[in-house]
Order: structure tokens, then sequence, then C-alpha cells
């Protein structure tokens, strides 16, 4: 069974992909202000903020991807594995630890240190 701090670092790093989407959200936003206000007034260019608020992490990075070249950025963003490991936390830790407890868990056990580890990359 896994104990509180199990569960605490499951919150801590939900807290982290949350503010790491949101940080995505205000670059990609940011990003198509500053086209929207140097595009000329002939060219026609919308944008619909509530399109970049229901995004998951995956359609955010790749978004985020367009309009940047921050390239160290995008090589950490496509190489964690972020967006299992979000998916993960945002879906399956709290059934995986409530689970574990009866010992019929379908989900891979993750240790208290794969989530540490999580939790520092992200």
């Amino acid at each position: 069974m896994k104990d509180e701090k199990y569960i605490s670092l499951v919150c801590d790093c939900l807290l982290a992909f949350q503010m790491l989407e949101e940080g995505l959200k205000i670059s990609i936003i940011g990003s198509y202000e500053i086209i929207a206000k140097s595009t000329p007034e002939e060219i026609d260019f919308k944008f619909d903020y509530g399109s970049i608020d229901d995004l998951a992490l995956k359609m955010l990075i790749k978004k985020y991807i367009a309009v940047t070249s921050n390239n160290e950025l995008i090589q950490a963003l496509k190489s964690k594995d972020l967006t299992k490991w979000r998916n993960f936390f945002a879906h399956n830790a709290f059934h995986h630890e409530l689970m574990k407890r009866n010992s019929k868990s379908q989900y891979t056990e993750h240790s208290y240190e794969d989530l540490m580890l999580v939790r520092k990359n992200t």
C-alpha cells in the first residue's frame, strides 16, 4: 500500500502539470496577440482565445512548437514523455493507489522515486 507521501506527491505532480499547461497557454496566446498586432489591416487575422482553453498538453505542445524558436525547450517537451505521465496523473494515479490497496491494480506500479523524477522534470 502506498502511503500519504505518495498521494501528496501525486497532487504535487498534478499541480506541476497544470502550471506547465497554463504557461504554454500564456505563451501561445501572447504569440498570437503579437502576430495579430503586427499583421497589416488588409490581412484578416482572427484568433479565438477559447480554442486554447480546453486543449490537452499534447496539443498545447504542438501549438507552442509552432510559435517558438526555443529549440532547447522544444526538445525537452518532446523527450520527457510528458503527455504519458500527465495522463497517468490526471486519469489513473488516484485510481491506481486505491486499487493497489486491494492488490487488484491493472496499472503498472510507479514508485515514489518514479514520481519524484517526473515532478523534477516537469
